[in-house]
């Protein structure tokens, strides 16, 4: 008996070295490669939208413990999270055993707001996680798989709102392939006075091993979209329009510019009237840094919003304040009226940037509307400009009586051509100008005159 627990004993020992040898290596291994990542996380971003710098690293008995402040350059993210102050705890493989089963690996990081660093910052985001601090989980395996995992029960800010957020999947370090999947339950999103209802979002994302020997369509990565039984309201007063939304997309990268091949249908509810809008999109060559910056932009009018409604809350009594936020509100409607008038110079490369959309709606008996154009870029290298030339109509009877009224005062300015069943349309840019039917048109009033046609129908 003596035998059997001394024989047990030593084998005990003989695994806890082994393991502790092991975790000792993977632990050398792994606070070298997080330094790295760290490094080529800031040295390769394409736009300084944030830097992660490492604020304290030390091992523990059974891992690691590192600090971490993330600053980030987008105006609306700096303004509600400053320095952000983060804490990933490290625990070192080969075997993990949590909520999610018996996991296998190298390390397995946590990651997670430093609440002991900065109370407001917390505060904040257990505000908009209603109470929770997330949590985001990854896992490296021993064949240079990264494993992501990230859940919150909710979400909710200004313009949106959401009960469950998933994201799961891998990236492959050595060849940059992944797999990446986005889930969300009662989903609500709305945007000047508009919004949509959704109680599921499935979002799939796809990138195979890049070979270098193919070109970069081939490369691409694939992107699906699937969002069922939704309710879209272009006013808290307007018709709710049922929708079932399927999407795929393409997007490549080569050099500075993106490509991408976009599908999307709408069907209407089988309850409703049977319609279904296809829309078709291709663009090639625009310029990756000008989708950044229009997206920095539209997140620099986002702050100014809610700054002017922050301060709305706190009181405005004095002539003072209440000039600070009408300023706020001028500051916002300027970028805003700027942006718009030339919303794709930025993303534009001369004799190269195209794009062509195809849009049609339809019933059981035929086609009730559409919208066409192909665009390319003029101009020159210093001055490109967008060229682009299309047709749009509409039939009649799909009209409410509101809507034909709108449309019967454009054919009186020229804008449309009218016959008996249908209005339509020539659509044209040409040195920056937007025409219908050859008349100059301003896009400000036209873009606010199609609202309210939406709004009625």
């Amino acid at each position: 008996m003596k035998q059997h627990l001394k024989l047990l004993l030593i084998c005990t020992l003989a695994l806890l070295v082994l393991w502790g040898s092991f975790s000792w290596y993977l632990s050398q291994k792994s606070e070298a490669a997080f330094h790295d990542y760290v490094a080529a996380l800031n040295a390769h971003s394409r736009e300084p939208f944030f830097d992660v710098a490492v604020d304290d690293y030390k091992e523990t008995l059974i891992g690691a413990e590192a600090l971490l402040s993330v600053n980030f350059a987008i105006p609306s993210f700096k303004a509600v999270f400053g320095e952000l102050k983060l804490i990933a705890k490290r625990l070192n493989g080969p075997v993990f055993i949590n909520e999610e089963g018996i996991q296998f690996g190298s390390v397995r990081w946590v990651v997670s707001v430093n609440q002991a660093a900065d109370v407001v910052v917390s505060n904040t985001i257990e505000s908009l996680f209603n109470g929770e601090i997330p949590k985001a989980v990854i896992r490296l395996d021993f064949s240079d798989q990264a494993h992501y995992h990230f859940v919150a029960k909710h979400f909710q800010s200004r313009d949106l709102r959401v009960d469950e957020l998933m994201l799961t999947g891998h990236f492959d370090l050595s060849n940059g392939a992944y797999d990446l999947s986005f889930s969300s339950l009662n989903s609500r999103l709305s945007w000047g006075g508009a919004s949509i209802r959704i109680p599921e979002v499935d979002i799939a994302a796809q990138r195979l091993t890049q070979n270098p020997d193919l070109d970069g369509r081939s490369n691409a990565a694939i992107i699906d979209i699937i969002a069922n039984k939704a309710m879209l309201q272009f006013s808290e007063q307007g018709k709710k329009i049922p929708l079932d939304l399927s999407s795929r997309g393409s997007l490549w990268l080569i050099n500075d510019t993106l490509s991408g091949d976009w599908q999307m249908l709408f069907k209407s509810n089988p309850n409703e009237t049977a319609r279904q809008l296809r829309i078709d999109l291709q663009f090639r060559e625009l310029i990756a840094d000008g989708f950044l910056d229009y997206w920095r932009q539209q997140a620099k009018i986002a702050n100014l919003y809610e700054q002017a409604e922050w301060a709305l809350k706190e009181g405005a009594e004095t002539p003072e304040e209440q000039d600070f936020i009408m300023s706020l509100y001028g500051d916002a409607d300027r970028i805003k009226q700027s942006s718009s008038r030339d919303v794709f110079r930025p993303m534009l490369k001369y004799d190269h940037s195209q794009l062509v959309l195809n849009a049609r709606l339809k019933d059981d008996v035929g086609e009730l509307g559409h919208i066409a154009f192909e665009a390319g870029t003029k101009g020159s290298k210093q001055n490109p400009q967008l060229a682009l030339s299309g047709d749009a109509g509409v039939v009649r009877d799909v009209l409410t009586e509101a809507g034909q009224t709108l449309l019967e005062r454009w054919y009186q300015r020229f804008w449309l051509r009218r016959y008996e069943a249908a209005f339509e349309a020539d659509i044209a840019v040409r040195h920056q100008q937007f025409l219908l039917n050859n008349i100059r048109v301003s896009w400000e009033d036209l873009s606010s005159e199609l609202k309210q046609l939406l709004t009625d129908q």
